[in-house]
């Protein structure tokens, strides 16, 4: 079978091919991205490499000898085989948008933290190639010299730059390599706050719960940074006497600075299990589990399910340094009704767990791409929640790969594909007596209708039977266009 190859404008349109023919060597499908990599071979190689420099990041398309597309994506390397040396000019280590993350050497609060300097763009060439975002992660270093290094990786990366590799040829040649749609993705740098939100700081101070009346409710706010689902919340307790009750964690919604009446979720932590020689963290699990909102302001009320008991109860660690910069701690008033702060100033020690949906997480991770997708779709439910943890540095492609190789909840795999149209599909494994395709013994594949398949793209992420009855799903597909072999790999 023969294929036709054609690099298109930066839009997408058709234009003027200047180069001649373009000859299809090799093309490969994943089940993780769809379109992986094509291989294209110039029949004139006059047309060199510092010629291509202009066209690399341009869609490419490949069609088959009835005109049907089989490969889709963008042209990532031209390279050409002179006797004595490859010249490559690729858009590996180009970046055309540049941060740096440091460790601070400014005195002050900031002395040691990690920090991050401003992004910095390049125009002409996000114009040219589109967005392509690189976080450098460097040493300890003042302000200055961090903002100094991004100008400097950005000047030194921010257009392709030809490589001159040493090495005999045979002939000379000139190839083009083009990638999936999918690898773009990587052009972006993934990062989030960590969800877990809390003050766990050394002890300085206690605070009864409940002896009496003036301890029936203590209550303690926090501010999200990060919304999420609350989980469980762990508080840092000790007892003293032999309680046999439990205390009752409340979460409300901030009112004029004190807590709200309505309780939004609540959980019991267990204080008859408590050691009462040493502080320990003590874990309440939300049966009632509520998103709560980024930037917004909670509070968490304690009290006990029991009677009060000045001989019984259990004694809450405190951080009386104020360490805590996103909460006060008050104590209510049963006399006048009302929350007043408490004397000395404290903030509880405390850890509160949020999770997110594995599904969100994912919108969130592509709401990055445009310029990249035209849109996406997740056609399975994933079913699956997990805790919100800090992201610094990560390649989109790259968190969105360890998100799917999680799976779904009902443990089916998660597959990945790109359509001709940018729109990028996230959808669960067929099932396992789904049967799309067969492999006879002699190797040759036939479809649903019994004829011999013409497209082994199609394979890619679908379910194969044997003639023994086994039945494999088809994670990777390469074709070899010059004989039509191809070979495949399963999961």
């Amino acid at each position: 079978m023969s294929y036709t190859a054609r690099v298109l404008s930066k839009d997408g349109n058709a234009m003027h091919e200047p180069w001649g023919q373009l000859h299809v060597e090799e093309m490969s499908w994943i089940a993780l991205g769809g379109c992986e990599k094509a291989v294209l071979r110039l029949a004139d190689s006059t047309f060199g490499v510092e010629a291509w420099q202009s066209y690399l990041g341009n869609p490419i398309q490949i069609f088959d000898e009835w005109g049907e597309l089989q490969w889709w994506g963008w042209l990532a390397v031209a390279e050409q085989s002179l006797p004595g040396m490859r010249l490559l000019c690729d858009l590996e280590k180009m970046a055309n948008r540049v941060a740096v993350v440091y460790r601070s050497l400014e005195p002050g609060e900031a002395f040691g933290e990690t920090r991050q300097t401003a992004w910095a763009d390049d125009a002409e060439s996000q114009a040219l190639y589109g967005v392509k975002e690189s976080l450098v992660m460097a040493g300890t270093m003042s302000a200055h010299e961090a903002e100094h290094w991004r100008d400097l990786e950005l000047s030194r990366w921010r257009l392709p730059v030809l490589r001159v590799i040493p090495e005999k040829a045979d002939e000379p040649a000139m190839r083009l390599i083009a990638k999936g749609w999918h690898e773009r993705l990587n052009w972006r740098v993934w990062q989030c706050e960590n969800g877990v939100i809390g003050n766990a700081v050394s002890q300085s101070g206690t605070h009864i719960l409940r002896s009496d009346a003036h301890n029936a409710q203590i209550a303690q706010s926090f501010k999200v940074k990060r919304g999420g689902q609350l989980s469980a919340i762990a508080l840092r307790l000790r007892k003293h006497g032999t309680p046999t009750d439990k205390l009752r964690v409340d979460i409300r919604a901030d009112q004029n600075g004190s807590p709200g009446l309505v309780n939004l979720s609540s959980c019991l932590v267990d204080i008859a299990s408590l050691s009462a020689d040493s502080f320990a963290w003590s874990t309440g699990v939300f049966q009632s589990p509520i998103n709560l909102l980024a930037g917004a302001v909670y509070w968490f009320v304690i009290s006990r399910t029991g009677a009060l008991d000045g001989n019984a109860y259990a004694v809450l660690a405190l951080d009386e340094n104020l360490n805590y910069p996103d909460g006060q701690m008050k104590l209510y008033q049963p006399s006048n009704q009302s929350w007043v702060a408490r004397s000395p100033a404290a903030d509880a020690l405390f850890k509160i767990t949020l999770l997110t949906r594995v599904e969100d997480e994912l919108n969130a991770m592509l709401s990055l791409s445009d310029g990249i997708i035209q849109g996406s779709t997740i056609e399975t439910s994933i079913a699956l929640r997990l805790p919100l943890t800090a992201v610094r540095g990560k390649r989109l492609l790259d968190a969105i790969y360890e998100l799917l190789e999680m799976g779904t909840l009902d443990r089916k795999k998660l597959l990945m594909e790109i359509s001709p149209s940018c729109v990028l599909r996230i959808y669960a494994e067929p099932d396992a007596g789904s049967h799309t395709f067969t492999l006879t013994e002699v190797g040759v594949l036939l479809d649903a209708m019994g004829g011999e398949l013409r497209s082994v793209k199609d394979l890619v992420g679908k379910r194969m039977l044997t003639q023994w009855g086994q039945s494999f799903l088809v994670s990777e597909v390469s074709l070899n266009a010059h004989n039509g072999q191809f070979r495949l790999k399963t999961f």
